[in-house]
C-alpha cells in the first residue's frame, strides 16, 4: 500500500514538472518572437538603425565569448586552491 501510495505521489511530480518545462518553453518562445517582430518593423520603418545593432550584437557576442572564457578559468583556479 505504501509503495503504491509513493509511486502515485512520483507520478504526480513528474506530470507537474513536465507541465511547467512546457509552460516555459512557451513563454520563451512568445518573447523570442515578439522580440524579432520588433525588430523587423524597427528595421522596416528605419533601416539606418540595423547598422548600430549590427555593430552591438557583435559587440555582446565577443563580450559573452571573453566572460564565459574567464569565467571558467576562474572557476578552475578556485578548484585548485581546494
Amino acid at each position: 500500500m505504501k509503495i503504491e501510495k509513493k509511486i502515485i505521489q512520483l507520478q504526480v511530480l513528474i506530470i507537474k514538472f513536465f507541465e511547467l518545462n512546457f509552460k516555459f518553453a512557451t513563454f520563451c518562445t512568445q518573447v523570442s518572437l515578439q522580440v524579432i517582430g520588433v525588430a523587423v518593423v524597427i528595421s522596416i520603418v528605419n533601416p539606418i538603425l540595423l547598422i548600430p545593432s549590427i555593430f552591438i550584437g557583435f559587440m555582446f557576442y565577443f563580450i559573452r565569448k571573453f566572460y564565459l572564457k574567464t569565467a571558467r578559468s576562474i572557476k578552475r583556479v578556485e578548484g585548485l586552491g581546494e
